[in-house]
């Protein structure tokens, strides 16, 4: 988890972690303060875009597809990428908690891809020229399951 923008609360939140032995990945992204120092107690701090890195994990072909193209069009650097998440080895105590629409689609023998990247700061974006075709399938909303699991 990373906290950003909530100025002079971030160091309440991160002293109350620290008192509850929050053993979660906690960072403080601060890019404005430059007289901080690299951590608050045990949790570092981020101070630039270039160090923050996003994660995108989804059961979506053309979700994942189009980030990794525009990660690829963008040249940002990729720290991990895997187009079936649950069989990749990857051990991370986060990553393998399987949401209620996850274990929809893993039943469905659909997979779950994941794809961690930096995101370096860029006065433009470069839109990758790709065709991605759209996922054949969608989720149930609650309404619909609800309907669905009472017969009605």
């Amino acid at each position: 988890m990373v906290i950003i923008g909530s100025k002079g609360c971030a160091k309440e939140i991160l002293t109350a972690l620290k008192w509850d032995n929050v053993e979660e990945t906690v960072s403080l992204f601060d890019n404005i303060n430059t007289d901080i120092s690299d951590a608050y107690y045990d949790f570092p701090i981020i101070k630039s875009w270039n160090e923050l890195e996003q994660h995108l994990k989804t059961d979506s072909n053309f979700m994942y597809t189009y980030t990794c193209e525009m990660v690829k069009a963008n040249r940002y650097p990729v720290l991990f990428s895997n187009d079936d998440l649950y069989h990749s080895g990857l051990t991370d105590n986060i990553l393998s908690i399987k949401t209620y629409y996850e274990q929809q689609w893993l039943d469905r023998g659909l997979t779950i891809k994941y794809i961690k990247f930096v995101c370096e700061e860029r006065d433009e974006l470069v839109e990758p020229e790709v065709e991605i075709e759209y996922d054949p399938y969608r989720s149930f909303n609650r309404s619909k399951r609800s309907a669905l699991a009472s017969g009605k």
